[in-house]
């Protein structure tokens, strides 16, 4: 519902994608989408937009999308806006994890009601892994991504943009990068999600 969490920008994101303050389409009363699968949608083009104006990114070539992964490693949070209307992120770059805020809801007449909120800094924790020091030319090599898990009216979201390794080394035949978004959600502790991916 609006009414728990009713900031600027969260209002301006409702409007531009046809949502009631009470969840569902303006179209129709019996249309109630997963919101949390939406943010990501929303909020990863512009990570993406953000990340190819640092790195200067023009063309797919090993270099450029190198620069691309580099400066998104360097990215140290994502403050709430219109661009990021699920709230204030912090993004640790070593781990490729973002740390978003989190709601805790109860049902109160039918309706659930936001009763508490946590910070980004409450999920903080020392990161195991330090991707930005592994080669870029590893097989599998996942990089660039921001997960961030929220509960809005009881819903639980991430947010995933990566540049996945399928292959080979840069530039070497049969290599692909593809910039990957995806938006697994939890649903009763199990993953469910959905996803595209746009070749660099």
């Amino acid at each position: 519902y609006g009414e728990g969490y009713p900031t600027e920008f969260e209002k301006f994101y409702r409007e531009k994608v046809g949502l009631t303050d009470d969840g569902h389409s303006v179209d129709d009363d019996r249309d109630f989408p997963t919101y949390s699968h939406m943010f990501s949608c929303w909020e990863t083009l512009f990570a993406i937009k953000r990340v190819v104006e640092m790195s200067g990114y023009k063309k797919r070539t090993p270099k450029e999308v190198e620069n691309f992964i580099t400066a998104f490693e360097s990215v140290t949070g994502f403050e709430e806006s219109i661009e990021h209307p699920q709230g204030r992120k912090i993004f640790l770059g070593k781990a490729h994890q973002g740390i978003g805020q989190n709601f805790v809801s109860k049902v109160e007449n039918r309706r659930l009601t936001t009763i508490f909120r946590t910070e980004p800094e409450d999920g903080l924790y020392e990161p195991a892994a330090d991707y930005p020091s592994e080669s870029l030319q590893e097989v599998g090599r996942f990089a660039s991504t921001i997960s961030a898990s929220s509960e809005r009216g009881g819903g639980g979201g991430a947010m995933t943009v990566g540049v996945v390794r399928t292959g080979g080394r840069v530039g070497a035949p049969g290599h692909q990068e593809c910039l990957m978004i995806a938006a697994p959600v939890l649903s009763g502790g199990v993953p469910v999600g959905q996803g595209m991916s746009l070749r660099v």
